[in-house]
């Protein structure tokens, strides 16, 4: 299975935090993950709703709900 983006996630986890038995360091990693894609969301909407009225409302509520979303956040909140 090739994914790039998972490993070097891994990786950049390992060194920074290590092999050890706490995993508090892996969890705020994937949380900072997750906020950059909740960003990245906002700003695709964004940018699909420019010229709209309520761009920055949809965008905002969209991207709110793919930060709670259940299925979105296994890796985040499992500690």
């Amino acid at each position: 299975m090739y994914r790039p983006v998972t490993t070097l996630s891994y990786l950049f986890n390992y060194a920074t935090v290590g092999n050890s038995n706490h995993p508090a360091g892996y969890h705020w990693v994937n949380f900072f993950l997750h906020a950059v894609n909740v960003l990245f969301v906002f700003a695709l909407v964004c940018a699909c709703q420019a010229g709209r009225a309520r761009a920055f409302r949809t965008a905002f509520f969209v991207a709110l709900l793919w930060s709670v979303h259940p299925a979105l956040t296994e890796s985040v909140t499992t500690l």
